[in-house]
């Protein structure tokens, strides 16, 4: 693209300057495409603008072009204004080019402190000698532009510069060395390392405590392990104290703890997770730490049960992660006095961690208040085949939350299939509306030609509920002839349950396509009716079904028409568009939104 120049060059130096944010963001587009000697030339003095917005774009700019000037960018630092002299040495460490190193060199050294900082902290960027050597020399300068120079340091990763580093970690105060202790860490030299963990282990225990903070937050799995050689015992205290006082990065205190397997270990973690919430992501990796540690923590797991109730929680799902067995006694004494979330979390857990039977526990659960805790019970009975908990099953199975019913229903199917089915027959025969629902949402686990006589019967159940959710349970045996029929019944009559378009769509039901048809153009028929026949002869994608959509594309219901616009666009038939596309300035906002949907998906596939 040619150079911008002239008025046009000025057109967007305005929007730069005076624009808002998307006249800016378009300037800088246009500036940063047309780069050259003039565009760098007039941007420059914008720095000088008090809008901070404006000084910002102008450097995202030089950026992105100045090395097409980079004298015009290097000349940036001869300027009179100290603020251009400081971003001169920002955009030139951007750039990286070597031939600016002389020019950022004399800045580092002769200027005022803003620009000499600005020049150091450049520097960095550059792997190369004469930075190095200003660098080295800068260390000389203010304490707060020798920490520039020694960070920078870090970042060459100069081995010409660790004895000076080094005597700055040994002598300085504790801002610098703790400077200098993070950069000799980051070298990641296993040499250098073991000349600072050498000077560590002279000072006092409370100095070493700062920088093994250092240390563990800069250095990685390999740093830990050569420390843990050098001072094992200390920086395991260092780590059961900072778990301690609940700091920050409670993940990376606990994954450099479980290097230590002992028992310490796993109550310092266990007292970590008291002030987490069990909610957050982090929570959830601490407890797998935790249970890694399984083989320490099983030869006590009561013990650590006992020790406080805020550990019953984590306890119980480690145990259940690991397979780690509770006695059935002690963990009877701990349901019995837990919180709700605890009893819920044991419910959940048992067929996994009790050692024994569970029935003690179980039984009181379903005794129990909670809706949850009762039907994780119910749910653990069948699990586990307890037989002899048969009537509490039946009893809440009469009379319960619905959820509850269902479970337990569920479960004594699974105990006593001859008993359940008795008890369905009653439900369907003689029972209330929830009991009949609490039996189609047992359907699953008996067989087609069992459930046939009781579905046949609650299809024609004289509440509208129970008639609609059993119409929502003859999709599960499609592949039956018996329930097939069934659905064609159905489907036949004048007043068709929204239910049974559903379950065709979902299963795909094409042998009613005629007859969804015939609903579909039915003018006479409800609009809800009418979509839902359109909605399951869409999921179809069937190309013969073409004229039919385009037809209903001129309905006088725009829901109708939204629905015929996706059904043709699923059809991949390229005809479908000049059909669409008249749609696009459609006075409906809707059917609109729903034809650009199409035509831009259309258009970017």
């Amino acid at each position: 693209m040619k150079d911008l120049v002239g008025e046009e060059l000025e057109r967007f130096i305005t929007l730069l300057r005076d624009g808002d944010n998307f006249e800016k963001g378009k300037a800088i587009e246009a500036l940063v495409e047309s780069p050259g000697k003039e565009v760098v030339e007039r941007i420059v003095p914008l720095l000088q603008e008090k809008n901070t917005p404006v000084r910002m774009a102008v450097l995202d700019v030089l950026k992105r072009i100045g090395s097409v000037h980079l004298d015009g960018v290097i000349g940036m630092l001869e300027d009179e204004n100290e603020d251009i002299r400081v971003y001169a040495c920002e955009v030139l460490s951007f750039l990286r080019d070597p031939r600016s190193i002389p020019f950022i060199v004399r800045k580092s050294r002769d200027d005022v402190d803003n620009v000499r900082n600005a020049a150091c902290m450049a520097l960095g960027e550059f792997d190369d000698d004469r930075a190095v050597t200003a660098l080295l020399d800068a260390l000389k300068d203010e304490e707060w532009i020798a920490f520039s120079a020694i960070l920078s340091l870090g970042r060459t990763k100069s081995p010409e510069a660790v004895p000076r580093i080094l005597e700055f970690f040994k002598e300085s105060g504790e801002e610098l060395s703790g400077a200098a202790c993070e950069v000799l860490v980051e070298y990641g030299d296993d040499a250098v390392l073991d000349e600072l963990f050498d000077v560590l282990k002279g000072w006092d225990r409370e100095k070493r405590s700062t920088y093994l903070k250092i240390i563990l937050e800069k250095g990685d799995e390999g740093t830990f392990e050569r420390l843990k050689e050098k001072i094992g015992d200390e920086l395991y205290e260092h780590l059961l104290g900072s778990a301690a006082e609940r700091r920050h990065r409670p993940v990376e205190t606990v994954r450099m703890l479980t290097h230590f397997r002992m028992p310490e270990t796993c109550g310092a973690i266990l007292d970590i997770m008291k002030g987490m919430d069990p909610d957050e992501e982090s929570y959830e990796t601490v407890l797998d730490l935790f249970a890694s540690l399984s083989e320490v923590w099983a030869q006590d797991v009561g013990g650590y049960m006992e020790s406080d109730e805020a550990n019953l929680l984590p306890v119980v799902r480690a145990c259940k992660m690991t397979g780690v067995k509770v006695e059935e006694a002690a963990l009877l004494r701990h349901f019995m006095a837990a919180p709700v979330e605890v009893k819920r979390e044991i419910m959940m857990s048992i067929p996994a961690v009790v050692n024994g039977s569970g029935c003690s526990i179980i039984k009181e659960a379903l005794r129990d208040t909670d809706g949850h805790i009762k039907g994780f019970a119910v749910d653990a009975v069948g699990s586990l085949g307890l037989t002899n908990l048969k009537e509490d099953i039946v009893r809440i199975l009469r009379e319960d939350f619905h959820d509850v019913r269902v479970k337990a229903l569920k479960t004594l199917i699974r105990l006593d299939r001859v008993l359940a089915l008795e008890m369905i027959a009653a439900f369907v025969e003689r029972g209330s509306v929830d009991d009949k629902k609490v039996y189609l949402a047992a359907t699953g686990l008996i067989d087609g030609q069992k459930n046939l006589p009781f579905i046949t019967r609650l299809l024609n159940d004289g509440d509208e509920g129970v008639r609609r959710s059993t119409i929502g349970v003859l999709g599960n045996f499609v592949d039956d002839e018996s329930y097939m029929g069934l659905l064609q019944n159905t489907l036949m009559g004048d007043e068709i349950p929204h239910e049974v378009l559903k379950v065709v769509k979902e299963k795909r039901l094409t042998r009613f396509k005629d007859r969804l048809v015939g609903i579909f153009t039915d003018d006479g028929r409800g609009m809800w009716t009418r979509y839902y026949a359109l909605s399951a002869l869409g999921a179809f994608e069937d190309p013969a079904l073409f004229e039919i959509f385009v037809k209903g594309l001129g309905d006088d219901s725009g829901l109708i028409t939204i629905g015929c616009i996706r059904a043709l666009a699923d059809l991949g038939d390229d005809r479908a568009m000049e059909h669409i596309r008249p749609y696009l300035t459609s006075s409906n906002d809707d059917i609109r939104s729903a034809a650009e949907m199409v035509v831009n998906r259309t258009q970017d596939a």
